[in-house]
C-alpha cells in the first residue's frame, strides 16, 4: 500500500498538475484502478471468512461421535437410575472419563442438563430434560 502512496506522489506533484492536467488525470486514474482492485480482492476476502464463520457457526454444537452415543446412553441409564439427577463429578467418576471428555460428552448431549449445585455453586448437577 504504501508502494501506491510513494507511486502517486510521484506522479502527482502540486506544481506539475498546472503545467501536465493530462499526466495528473493518468495518474489519479490508475490510482483509482488499482484501489477497485484492491477493493475486490478484500471483498473476496470478506466473502470467503463469511463462510467459514458461518460453518463454525452451524457446528457449535457438535455431532456425538459413535464412542460418545454410547457413553451417552451409559450416562442417560445411569441417572435414570439415580432418579434423574446426580452430581456431576459423581457422574464423571463412575464412568471413568477426564474432565475434558466428559465435558465434551455433556457438550453432545441435549437431552442433559448441567445446574449449579444449590449447596454448593462451584460444584455442578446434571439432571434429564
Amino acid at each position: 500500500m504504501s508502494q501506491d502512496t510513494t507511486h502517486t506522489a510521484e506522479a502527482i506533484n502540486l506544481s506539475q498538475i498546472a503545467q501536465h492536467p493530462d499526466l495528473a488525470l493518468r495518474a489519479l486514474v490508475e490510482v483509482v484502478q488499482r484501489q477497485e482492485a484492491l477493493l475486490k480482492e478484500h471483498e473476496a476476502r470478506l466473502e470467503v471468512h463469511s463462510k467459514r464463520i458461518d460453518d463454525l457457526r452451524f457446528k457449535e454444537k457438535p455431532e456425538p461421535q459413535p464412542a460418545q452415543r454410547d457413553k451417552g446412553k451409559i450416562l442417560v441409564s445411569l441417572l435414570a437410575t439415580h432418579r434423574g439427577k446426580m452430581p456431576a463429578l459423581e457422574a464423571r467418576q463412575i464412568m471413568h472419563m477426564s474432565k475434558q471428555s466428559f465435558s465434551n460428552l455433556l457438550d453432545t448431549l441435549p437431552s442433559i442438563e448441567s445446574l449449579p449445585m444449590k449447596t454448593d455453586k462451584r460444584r455442578r448437577l446434571l439432571v434429564l430434560k
